[in-house]
């Protein structure tokens, strides 16, 4: 979740509107399936994600 913040901060930095929404999008949905899987009761712990690739691949 760490570099998700990270990606966010620095697109805001550069001043990179795109990529500061995706990452903001990246971040809201991994946390939600995060969230879900707790709430679901599952012992498994949730996929992560590979932000960078994700962020580059809407960018």
């Amino acid at each position: 979740m760490l570099a998700e913040h990270e990606a966010i901060y620095n697109a805001l930095c550069a001043r990179d509107q795109l990529l500061a929404q995706a990452s903001a999008i990246v971040h809201v949905t991994t946390s939600e399936v995060r969230l879900r899987s707790v709430l679901a009761g599952s012992s498994d712990p949730p996929p992560r994600t590979d932000t960078a690739r994700v962020i580059d691949a809407v960018t």
